[in-house]
């Protein structure tokens, strides 16, 4: 008697593995009503009804290929802007951005991307970034605009500007270069104390950048760094103005790569 009751608990656990395993998980009504925003979005933006979903993120509209999706709401308007991303085979990404005003979706910018992976699933990333770098509580937009073949990627950076209703493009102001810069290199990004801080590498150097925002230009006010050389052990700690002018620095021994980015010595008085 032994025996057929074994089985039939092999059977039940069986049958029980079945059941859960093809329950499909409930979707998430946000993702849903998003899903939702961006599909009412790309009928009004092409005017088309036939708008073919092919997976997250993905549809084909007119026979071409589409990625789109919401980003936050950086008009404050209660609803969130639409990114549509258009890959350009070999070439690069167009981003363009769209904001909802009343019952269609007003354009309010675009930017182009030349990076191209051999990876194609990277190819049909949205590779933005949000984030708050000015303090007023509402994301910038950063855009991978080129990649060296170290991987170094440099952004274009963008706010919303309430005044004209598009997006305004930001500029970096550096002592390195001659004008300022719409583009921005950087490992990490922090706002601090009403300062835009980046922290950033080169090829035999690294530091960190501080910048104030004027209008539309941040302007770099001081930059500490390490300082190296090819096949050497010996480097320079310095601290550089925002006129390029090293106010301080130290010779040292040892590695960019590790050591602290601070003085050693105390400044004098203290």
């Amino acid at each position: 008697m032994k025996k057929p009751t074994f089985v039939l608990g092999i059977l039940l656990t069986v049958l029980l593995i079945f059941i859960f395993a093809s329950k499909k998980p409930s979707p998430d009504p946000s993702e849903n009503a998003n899903n939702q925003i961006v599909e009412i979005a790309l009928q009004k933006i092409f005017e088309t009804q036939n708008i073919n979903k092919i997976s997250d993120f993905q549809y084909i509209i007119n026979n071409k290929i589409y990625y789109a999706r919401t980003i936050d709401d950086l008009d404050k308007n209660g609803s969130r802007e639409i990114v549509v991303m258009e890959p350009k085979i070999e070439s690069g990404k167009i981003y363009r951005f769209y904001r909802k005003n009343g019952d269609n979706f007003q354009f309010i910018g675009e930017e182009g991307s030349v990076i191209w992976y051999f990876e194609e699933e990277k190819n049909r990333e949205i590779e933005l970034i949000l984030k708050d770098v000015t303090g007023d509580g509402t994301s910038e937009i950063f855009v991978p605009f080129e990649q060296n073949a170290k991987g170094n990627k440099w952004y274009s950076v963008f706010r919303f500007s309430s005044i004209e209703s598009k997006l305004e493009n930001l500029f970096f102001n550096h002592y390195s270069e001659n004008k300022p810069s719409r583009v921005i290199s950087f490992d990490n990004l922090n706002y601090q104390n009403n300062r835009l801080i980046a922290d950033w590498h080169g090829t035999y150097e690294r530091g960190k950048s501080s910048y104030r925002l004027e209008n539309n230009i941040f302007i770099s006010e001081k930059t500490i760094g390490l300082f190296g050389q090819p096949r050497s052990e010996n480097y320079e700690y310095r601290e550089i103005n925002e006129s390029g002018d090293v106010t301080y620095q130290e010779k040292r021994t040892g590695s960019v790569w590790v050591d602290s980015i601070e003085r050693e010595k105390l400044p004098q008085g203290n």
